[in-house]
């Protein structure tokens, strides 16, 4: 069965927006190597952890770009909320994170359930999404390193700083404008609503990790990931972007109908 003219022309942006997503992750990926060998030069006795999680972040990025616009990315999504649930319930070991344990798990189950919503509409936009949040973090961290001075939240999170998170912000607001070509009029606005809604989700879902860790008095979720701090760890941004984005999207459909 031959294609329309309209189906090529929509499968060409398709392949088009995806090859532009690698493409920015891989001038991020390419960027933070070369800060790796920077950071090594000055601090030699980190050249291994930074190159292992290099490594490693490099081939989940991989992965879950590949299984998030499969017909397999519900599974592998469930997989992944599952042993981001475990991850917390392990490290639940006093009786005073055991009593908050349930209202923390119905909170990580309405995240779950919103970019579960994402992941069943579409697996392109999906990963687009992906894609995003994997800029976001990776921009917010060169920045952060470059020229980061004003800590953001440092008694849940030191390493983080307010330029990081402009960094971050920016790479999704200019990504968003560059595919779309909204630079002005409400287009312009609803790519900065995007921006605002994908940033504030993954920095929030980072925070929330990161302060039941530092309640729980554990430096990682886990060690299944080398040289980092669990799957939840790795997860936490894309799952708070993800279930902000996915509720907002099913009360706006609520009303819409």
């Amino acid at each position: 069965m031959e294609k329309t003219l309209g189906q090529l022309v929509e499968e060409l942006v398709y392949n088009s927006v995806e090859l532009y997503f690698m493409s920015a992750i891989g001038v991020s990926f390419l960027a933070g190597a070369l800060l790796i060998l920077i950071i090594q030069k000055r601090r030699p006795e980190l050249k291994r952890e930074l190159w292992t999680k290099y490594v490693v972040y490099l081939g989940v990025v991989a992965l879950c770009s590949f299984l998030f616009i499969s017909n397999y990315r519900l599974w592998f999504l469930g997989l992944i909320c599952g042993m981001g649930m475990f991850e917390m319930i392990r490290i639940s070991k006093t009786p005073e994170l055991r009593d908050e344990l349930a209202q923390v798990l119905l909170l990580y189950f309405v995240f779950c359930g919103g970019i579960f919503i994402l992941a069943n509409e579409s697996g392109r936009y999906f990963f687009w999404l992906y894609a995003l949040v994997v800029l976001f973090d990776g921009f917010s961290q060169l920045a952060g390193l470059l020229w980061g001075r004003h800590k953001l939240a440092p008694k849940i999170s030191p390493a983080k700083t307010w330029e990081g998170l402009a960094g971050g912000f920016a790479s999704v607001l200019i990504t968003l404008l560059l595919l779309t070509g909204s630079f002005e009029g409400e287009q312009y606005l609803t790519m900065l609503i995007f921006a605002v809604l994908i940033s504030a989700g993954a920095l929030t879902g980072d925070l929330l990790a990161s302060k039941w860790k530092r309640m729980a008095g554990v430096k990682d979720y886990g060690h299944l990931l080398p040289a980092h701090g669990g799957i939840l760890d790795r997860f936490d941004s894309f799952m708070g972007a993800g279930g902000i984005l996915g509720g907002a999207y099913a009360i706006l459909s609520l009303f819409l109908k």
